[in-house]
């Protein structure tokens, strides 16, 4: 009996030039106690020798969370701050959802999932403006939170 679990996936890591690099392979299934890639249908030793073959040194495969994987290697959960201009593109480019906006506050949500339910959140707040990496799930209570408290650390580490 095998299981899909699109909320695994295969990732390996490997040295270049004595930096770490990690990427995803696969999303992963479950058959027999033991997991396999869903595109090749490979077990994680069979993939640990196809990327040796593809000239990878020594590759560590694992089989973890996509959420895991993608908060450690795309910034998931970060903000940033950025001007005017990039919020304004973000909210041309696509029809926003979820926006909802005071005098003071603007939030909008992409429509392009980043990865593992994350989606890129725009922000206004005072004329200083954000962008926020984080969960469709998250309410606007929530989004609000993080970012006054981030707001408010930042000029805390000024003062301090």
């Amino acid at each position: 009996m095998s299981a899909i679990n699109q909320d695994q996936i295969i990732s390996y890591s490997y040295m270049s030039e004595g930096k770490k690099l990690e990427s995803m392979y696969s999303y992963a299934y479950l058959k027999d106690g033991e997991f396999f890639s869903l595109g090749d249908n490979l077990s994680i030793s069979a993939v640990t020798e196809k990327l040796k073959m593809w000239g990878y040194q020594n590759p560590i495969v694992t089989v973890e969370l996509e959420e895991d994987f993608y908060k450690r290697t795309s910034d998931l959960g970060s903000i940033t701050e950025i001007d005017q201009e990039r919020f304004s593109d973000a909210f041309n480019c696509l029809p926003p959802l979820r926006h909802n906006s005071s005098t003071s506050y603007e939030i909008f949500m992409l429509r392009e999932e980043i990865a593992a339910g994350y989606f890129s959140f725009f922000v206004r707040v005072d004329g200083r403006f954000f962008e926020m990496k984080e969960h469709f799930k998250k309410s606007f209570s929530e989004l609000q939170t993080k970012i006054f408290d981030h707001i408010k650390a930042e000029s805390e580490a000024v003062t301090a």
